[in-house]
């Protein structure tokens, strides 16, 4: 690379490979070519979804195809595939490191379009959360819609997997109140500072977190029909068991008892509504579970007010509670402690739900739930970090473009994954067995062969560019590198694929597949 992220020089020399100095400012009022402005408006106005293309007659018609239709039809999509999971990689990993022009800079950022989070990422779910990595396209996910602020459950539309070797943007809070670990083309949401309507996305490369912009931590569930909501005592009795107490199991025919150890003793007052300590020590203070509290113990705080159910009102009744319990064991309701990790999780995921916001701190033998009081983060509180990353990613697309999820134990909202993946939409929407083409495109030789003669020029081209930046050969080598890897794009584009689709659109020709003819001419275009 050249060593800097932002040259000093408005103009710059060249288009690629400048020794002194990375790109400057995007602009296109002015362009030093205008077929570059021209490019990029051609990009824009043929963005588009696989969804909108009806596979109705596909998903009808693809049983009724003969053997041979269908092996021409299942090889020819594991081609495309293969190929395009290629050319993908084409912009940012091979021609971007060597661009020099802000204008053409911003065109090939466009040519690839992934946005993902690094693995440790959870969800949050119907089921509590969920690491990325196992979510489904069944999953109910806490979807935000930035107009009301309002938190909803919906599945999936699409979900995307990438192994990347490259720098990933951490922001995170001086406070620990806000972390997400993202890609540079990740979609940031944000509210102005002086005007919450004003909602917005910006890519995680260009976002500068300033003062004029904050960071939403979290939305709510709205219901009007549970207003005047008050817990009952048992069911108050319930939550204040299972969050401190601790159940020892005893010998058969002798009631489980449940125990209030350390600082939680004191909080054991708090059941006095439903039953009274069977006995009471220096250590701890005791319950027999038998009668009305034989099961006042879960497993989960989940088991006793189940997230698909949870609301504002509920949240804040729930909040009270664990503010009250924090003031009876340790005189600050900021906090409270708790000894299980997946009770802490519990609580921060029905908080959630309430627009509560919660951070997890691990504390001596146990942890710290702790309440932040705003439901956003000023921008000049966050800072933005570039670090290196290898493993996986991963995206997922929601139908309001924003949902929740948590990073090291801190909730936050954050974007949607546009990136479409055509080829699988039309094996989901209209192949017999989906999963079975999918795993299997890796498995017929002769097309795992097409790859080679394409991927020479494009790792050649990555090598001579990092020793063209670091001096180990001539400027003339990384040019000719460079050359034949936009040739070898062009032909893959312009033979390789045509070849493929001059297959597919036979099947839109003859009637048996309109729809995959259809993706395949937005794709061409």
């Amino acid at each position: 690379m050249t060593g800097t992220v932002f040259g000093k020089e408005l103009f710059p020399k060249t288009l690629f490979l400048d020794r002194s100095q990375g790109a400057t400012v995007q602009r296109f009022d002015n362009p030093r070519y205008k077929n570059i402005l021209d490019l990029f408006t051609m990009q824009l106005e043929k963005i588009w979804r696989p969804e909108e293309i009806d596979m109705t007659n596909d998903r009808a018609n693809f049983p009724l195809l003969t053997k041979a239709e269908e092996h021409i039809v299942i090889s020819n999509i594991k081609r495309q595939i293969l190929l395009d999971s290629i050319m993908g990689r084409a912009p940012t990993a091979v021609f971007n490191p060597a661009v020099a022009d802000p204008s053409l800079e911003c065109v090939i950022q466009t040519w690839s379009l992934f946005e993902c989070f690094a693995e440790g990422t959870e969800v949050l779910t119907d089921k509590g959360w969920i690491d990325i990595k196992d979510v489904t396209m069944e999953t109910m996910v806490a979807q935000y819609r930035p107009t009301n602020r309002g938190l909803y459950w919906a599945r999936p539309e699409k979900i995307h997997v990438y192994d990347k070797d490259e720098e990933l943007i951490r922001f995170k809070s001086k406070d620990g109140s806000y972390e997400q670990f993202v890609t540079k083309n990740h979609r940031m949401p944000f509210v102005e500072t002086d005007d919450h309507s004003d909602f917005g996305f910006v890519e995680a490369g260009d976002f500068e977190p300033d003062a004029s912009v904050e960071l939403p931590l979290t939305g709510s569930v709205f219901d009007e029909d549970d207003f005047d909501f008050v817990f009952d005592n048992m069911t108050e009795a319930k939550i204040i068991a299972t969050v401190l107490g601790y159940k020892l199991k005893t010998d058969e025919g002798i009631p489980d008892e449940l125990h209030f150890y350390g600082r939680n003793k004191y909080a054991a007052a708090m059941l006095s509504k439903v039953a009274k300590p069977s006995y009471t020590f220096d250590d701890r203070i005791e319950f027999q579970l038998e009668g009305a509290i034989e099961n006042v113990y879960c497993d989960r705080l989940t088991d006793i007010l189940p997230l698909s159910s949870m609301n504002y009102f509920k949240g804040f009744q729930l909040q009270n509670l664990i503010m009250e319990m924090g003031m009876v064991s340790h005189d600050d309701s900021d906090y409270v402690w708790v000894e299980r990790k997946e009770i802490a999780d519990d609580i921060q995921a029905l908080l959630t739900l309430a627009g509560i916001h919660v951070v997890i701190e691990p504390s001596e033998n146990g942890y710290l739930v702790k309440f932040v009081g705003d439901d956003v983060v000023r921008g000049d509180n966050v800072v933005k970090t570039y670090e290196q990353y290898k493993g996986k990613v991963y995206c997922l697309t929601v139908p309001t473009g924003a949902f929740v999820i948590r990073y090291n134990n801190i909730p936050s909202i954050t974007g949607n994954c546009l990136h479409s993946f055509s080829y699988t939409h039309i094996i989901q929407q209209s192949f017999v067995n989906p999963k079975e083409t999918l795993d299997t495109v890796m498995d017929i030789q002769e097309i795992v062969q097409c790859k080679d003669s394409i991927c020479k020029y494009y790792d050649d081209a990555i090598q001579k560019v990092q020793d063209y930046y670091e001096g180990r050969c001539e400027r003339i080598d990384a040019v000719r590198a460079l050359w034949l890897a936009l040739h070898t794009a062009n032909a893959l584009e312009s033979i390789r694929f045509q070849v493929s689709f001059a297959c597919s659109f036979i099947f839109g020709q003859m009637g048996k597949l309109p729809g995959l003819a259809r993706i395949i001419k937005l794709i061409n275009r």
